[in-house]
């Protein structure tokens, strides 16, 4: 007999996970909604400086971008549906855009539900996309370079 995980429940959500993805189902709009204030910087970055955040250091001291250079324009891009320009901006902040807008109505089911729905354990899959996007976001600024 095979373990279909996608058709049984997973495990219960405990009291402080219930706590932790209420926050976050409460943060993503939070996040896209404050994307949509921003003005996006036609320089494809800088757009964090709106937010009263200083300068990037790593671009103070090298006069290169950075690995998440741009996230922040990606995000205001992203949240006014112009996703090309939110991808030239920086494609990790465009596929994080996207992971949190899928995310979003799954962690609401899963608060409804109680139970974590379709993984067993949702930490490491926490840890691996987080991992994943660590390694995409590095990826696409080294080909930024060539």
């Amino acid at each position: 007999m095979t373990n279909d995980v996608s058709s049984s429940p997973g495990r219960k959500l405990v009291q402080s996970e219930r706590i932790v993805v209420g926050l976050v189902i409460l943060v993503i709009p939070l996040v896209f909604g404050t994307a949509i204030w921003l003005t996006p910087n036609p320089a494809g970055y800088g757009t964090h400086q709106q937010l009263g955040l200083p300068d990037c250091a790593i671009l103070s001291l090298t006069g290169s971008v950075c690995p998440h250079c741009g996230l922040t324009t990606s995000f205001a891009w992203f949240s006014r549906g112009e996703w090309a320009a939110s991808w030239n901006a920086n494609p990790a902040g465009w596929m994080l855009a996207c992971s949190l807008l899928m995310m979003w109505p799954w962690l609401i089911l899963v608060i409804i539900q109680g139970f974590w729905l379709g993984v067993q354990e949702p930490g490491r899959w926490c840890i691996r996309g987080f991992a994943g996007w660590l390694i995409a976001s590095f990826l696409q600024w080294i080909f930024r370079f060539l």
